[in-house]
């Protein structure tokens, strides 16, 4: 495959990691409030850890294949269909009545 045009229908494995950036921050926040509460890391100490969390899941799904890749559809224009012509004349300076 030589590009790569996302799409929601798609089952290839790059396309379904696009949607795990929201489920895995709320896993991180919630541990990382679990060691907010039971150690005695703070939240300004491992602040750093979402920026970890969301450079892995950015790796890892640029690098899933793209087997079975299926492209969002682009509608083409049927046969004998004429593109509209543009203004054919501009208007002619301006009529001040």
């Amino acid at each position: 495959m030589d590009y790569y045009i996302p799409n929601r229908a798609c089952a290839c494995n790059r396309c379904r990691c696009r949607g795990l950036i929201g489920p895995v921050m709320i896993i991180t926040v919630g541990l990382l409030a679990l060691l907010n509460g039971f150690t005695h890391f703070h939240w300004h100490q491992t602040w750093p850890l979402f920026l970890i969390v969301i450079g892995l899941v950015k790796v890892f799904g640029s690098s899933a294949d793209t087997n079975n890749h299926v492209p969002p559809y682009l509608p083409e224009r049927p046969r004998g269909m004429r593109v509209p012509p543009q203004d054919p004349q501009p208007p002619q300076g301006v009529n001040n009545v």
